[in-house]
C-alpha cells in the first residue's frame, strides 16, 4: 500500500508504511476512512480506522501526506474531483471493486453533513 498526494498530473509526497507487507488473504477487502484537513497552511490527507485480514488494523498520525495549501479551507471540496483523480495503479487485474462509501463534511469539529452516495470507481460502473 502506498498513499499517494498528486497535483492534477504532478507528483507531490507519498507515504509507504514499513515494513512492506503483501496483501496475502484471497478475495481479502480492505476498508479505511481517508480524512483530508488543512492545518497550519497544510494540506492533509491520512488514513484513519483502516482493516484488512492481513495488515489487520493500520491508519492514524503516520499514515499522511501533506503538501502546502492552495486554499484557506475545504469548503468547495468536491468529490467529483477525488473521484475523478482515484485509481486502481497497479495490479487492477487483482482488484475486484474499488468504491468511495460515504463523504462527512466537518467545520470546526463539528459534524455538518453526510453524503451516503455510492460510488463505484473501478471497474468503471456501466
Amino acid at each position: 500500500m502506498q498513499l499517494q498526494m498528486w497535483s492534477n498530473d504532478e507528483y507531490e509526497s507519498n507515504y509507504t508504511p514499513q515494513p512492506i507487507r503483501v496483501l496475502a488473504t484471497p478475495g481479502e477487502t480492505i476498508r479505511y476512512t481517508l480524512a483530508m484537513s488543512i492545518e497550519n497552511g497544510m494540506l492533509k490527507v491520512r488514513i484513519k480506522n483502516g482493516t484488512s485480514t492481513t495488515w489487520g488494523d493500520f491508519g492514524g498520525d503516520h499514515y499522511v501526506v501533506s503538501r502546502p495549501a492552495r486554499v484557506s479551507d475545504l469548503s468547495r471540496y468536491s468529490t467529483s474531483l477525488s473521484t475523478a483523480k482515484s485509481r486502481v495503479g497497479f495490479a487492477a487485474h487483482r482488484v475486484n471493486k474499488f468504491a468511495l462509501k460515504m463523504v462527512r463534511y466537518y467545520m470546526n469539529n463539528q459534524l455538518v453533513r453526510v453524503d451516503e452516495t455510492y460510488q463505484q470507481l473501478y471497474p468503471p460502473a456501466e
